[in-house]
């Protein structure tokens, strides 16, 4: 029996696009699955040419070879995964490419633990309908067309592609049953035009935060406004099914220029409405699944995917038996579906295991953690005799730690692997953390990380129970207890928990009980180890730096505990040296600069930002960042002490920021 009849292929995966990411399996065994983002170092990268690192850091997980493998899927993103710039060129196994959608919901399928189940995908936009046509034209089949605003304009956001998929899984396949063709953003003044769900949250996230990718702050803003626009200003669906998006909120809000925060009572309520109307739609298409899909499972991936809020009150409906909302439903969560649509096709058979933990990436051995610190002239070491124990007494000691455990998340989630931890009890935690540590906008929420049998005691539970390993639903805290955890309280009352099962996780679950034990809480205030605008960190390396350019107190890894040294008391101390060969920069007609260089995985190929370019180009041969701070803030206003600090993180990330020794 030769290597492609067996029961244990090994099979890679891809998606392209942004949040590009690379998965391999061993059989159903996912080894590792990791986001190009975590190792360029630039949040939501995509592959660029031939430099997918992800694909090496994949095979040196696991040992083998590209020669080793059985499979090679890419889930496309229109062209980009076919084109002729790949680092498959010459690999002797078998090569395929599927579109985007369905790549989303082999995702959602394979992982959820069904061997049947109604499949919805719902993001911004996947494949263009000319690439449907030209490639996969049975994903076209009855397809609904939604009605839309026109513009002038024909960049590539207004090509129609698909916004809506229903699919049903049974065993090793999965078969379309409905997809909903629309557009993602059309250009239009201040609030761009939309036509599809994605698209009406990411031109909220445009007009009011300048990105329209940023549909997390959307989120976090919504609760503290009013639903003062009309649905019917967003969208309506019609008698037979199609949706018809409105422009009349954007025309609404096309003079207004100068949005958060100078017009922050505008900004809220329009926050809210757009939730309400995404809540409204959303429960049109589960309906609809419930309708089509013949099963009492129901699977659920893309970016929409990721709006908690809306999960909650769907889930609340209990239209299915039992729901399964992936960890990675954005477009990096292709991949697994790429990788699994591979190994369906060798294998014909669905184990029907359901994805638990959300640690997909390597393990960083005691003797790698031990090398980075040693390396770096700004942090020591920690004398303690029991890690977690520390852990828990610089809690409840008011301080702040990153929490470095075993391979990180692949979903945007941290969920204990590479997390900020702290003490939710600090009526100040959410400002301090906003402020000093993630240096973003204050009205953004933290999460709570509970105990998953003590959940029910501090939130109200529906039938569905408490259970939220992937930190992908909100709930309300109990009015008796939500005084107690101030940190970690949104403005409405509601947290959006992680559930932790001592089974599944051990050293979490440990840390959180034994802070239980001190302190009567048994939660803490978790969120993402990284700064605003950088990814997650992946390496001890990333972690300790990031530990430089940010107030956190201490990191804990799994055998160790390390603080800044004497050397590093604010990161503007820090003495600096900025290295860029001019063949490595790439200036671009309209302003922007293109770095390459190399990563520890391979060449990279990186967007300056605006800020990190002005520092770059306004710093002598050496300095630090006092003095820098004074003459930017002499020539421009709007400089402060977390702006240059993120610039110089984002420079130090792009490998051109040399810290000097002391």
């Amino acid at each position: 029996m030769n290597r492609r009849q067996g029961d244990r292929p090994w099979v890679l995966g891809y998606s392209t696009g942004h949040n590009s990411a690379m998965c391999l399996l061993h059989g159903d065994e996912i080894v590792v699955a990791i986001q190009e983002e975590r190792l360029i170092r630039e949040k939501r990268a995509g592959f660029v040419g031939p430099n997918f690192n992800s694909l090496r850091y994949c095979l040196d997980t696991a040992g083998i070879t590209l020669g080793d493998v059985d499979a090679v899927v890419g889930a496309s993103c229109n062209d980009y995964a076919i084109g002729p710039q790949h680092p498959f060129e010459g690999f002797a196994g078998e090569t395929s490419v599927i579109p985007h959608y369905l790549a989303h919901a082999y995702a959602a399928f394979a992982t959820s633990g069904f061997t049947d189940a109604v499949i919805l995908v719902v993001d911004g936009g996947g494949e263009f309908v000319s690439s449907l046509q030209e490639r996969f034209p049975e994903e076209l089949a009855d397809a609904k067309f939604a009605r839309y605003p026109r513009s002038d304009d024909d960049s590539i956001f207004e090509q129609p592609c698909e916004i809506v998929g229903i699919y049903r899984g049974s065993g090793a396949r999965v078969e379309l049953l409905e997809k909903h063709i629309g557009r993602f953003l059309i250009p239009h003044q201040a609030m761009p035009y939309f036509g599809s769900l994605g698209g009406m949250y990411s031109a909220v996230a445009e007009l009011l935060f300048g990105d329209s990718l940023e549909a997390g702050k959307v989120m976090g803003l919504a609760p503290y406004g009013r639903h003062s626009v009309p649905v019917d200003d967003f969208l309506s669906i019609s008698e037979d099914g199609v949706l018809e998006f409105s422009g009349a909120v954007s025309r609404r809000y096309a003079d207004l220029t100068q949005p958060w925060p100078a017009n922050e009572v505008q900004c809220r309520d329009l926050a809210c409405s757009v939730q309400h109307a995404l809540e409204y739609a959303l429960d049109y298409f589960w309906k609809r699944c419930a309708q089509l899909g013949q099963s009492a499972n129901c699977a659920y991936a893309g970016g929409v995917a990721l709006n908690s809020v809306a999960n909650e009150k769907l889930i609340g409906k209990r239209r299915f038996r039992d729901h399964y909302i992936m960890p990675a439903a954005e477009d990096n969560g292709t991949a697994l579906g790429a990788a699994y649509y591979g190994l369906w096709n060798l294998t014909r058979r669905n184990s029907g295991q359901r994805l638990q933990r959300d640690r997909l990436g390597r393990v960083y051995g005691a003797d790698e953690v031990r090398r980075a610190v040693r390396e770096n002239p700004f942090v020591r070491e920690v004398e303690v005799a029991d890690v977690p124990a520390f852990a828990v007494d610089a809690l409840i000691d008011q301080k702040i730690i990153g929490w470095f455990d075993g391979g990180s998340e692949f979903g945007p989630r941290a969920l204990g692997q590479r997390s900020i931890l702290c003490d939710p009890r600090r009526t100040d935690g959410k400002d301090i953390l906003n402020r000093r540590v993630k240096h973003r906008e204050p009205f953004r929420p933290f999460a709570p990380v509970i105990l998953e049998e003590e959940a029910g005691n501090w939130f109200e539970v529906t039938g569905s129970g408490p259970e939220s390993p992937f930190m992908l639903r909100v709930l309300t805290f109990r009015d008796e207890v939500r005084h107690r955890v101030p940190s970690v309280v949104h403005v409405d009352g509601t947290g959006r928990p992680q559930t932790v099962h001592r089974e599944l996780d051990r050293r979490l679950y440990d840390l959180i009980a034994s802070f239980f034990d001190r302190t009567g809480v048994p939660l803490l205030l978790n969120t993402s180890f990284n700064v605003m605008g950088e990814p997650i960190v992946e390496t001890p390396q990333d972690a300790l730096w990031c530990l430089l350019f940010s107030g956190l107190d201490y990191v804990c890894f799994t055998d160790l505990v390390v603080e800044r040294n004497d050397h590093a008391a604010h990161p503007l101390d820090l003495p600096f040296r900025v290295e860029v060969e001019p063949e490595g920069l790439l200036r671009l007609p309209d302003g922007k600069v293109l770095l390459m260089n190399h990563c520890l995985w391979g060449p990279r190929c990186l967007l300056l930002q605006p800020d990190a370019l002005t520092v770059m180009d306004s710093v002598e041969r050496t300095t630090s960042g006092r003095p820098l701070l004074d003459r930017l803030a002499d020539a421009e206003q709007g400089w402060t002490e977390a702006r240059l600090t993120r610039a110089l993180a984002a420079l130090h990330r792009a490998g051109i920021l040399k810290i000097l020794p002391p």
